[in-house]
């Protein structure tokens, strides 16, 4: 059961600092943020498939 939270809760935490690390622009940065905040399951799942630039999906 406390799987349940922690997995969530960890990869909520991964996707907002990897965001906030990725060198963009400060606008997609705010917007994926929000994405993720408002969605924490979702959110961090669109960001590491879709949201990540291509050269840190290959690391």
């Amino acid at each position: 059961m406390l799987l349940f939270v922690i997995v969530p809760l960890a990869l909520f935490v991964w996707a907002i600092v990897s965001v906030a690390q990725t060198p963009a622009e400060p606008t997609p940065k705010v917007l994926w943020v929000l994405v993720v905040l408002f969605f924490p399951l979702l959110g961090p799942i669109l960001w590491f498939t879709i949201g990540r630039p291509a050269a840190l999906q290959k690391s």
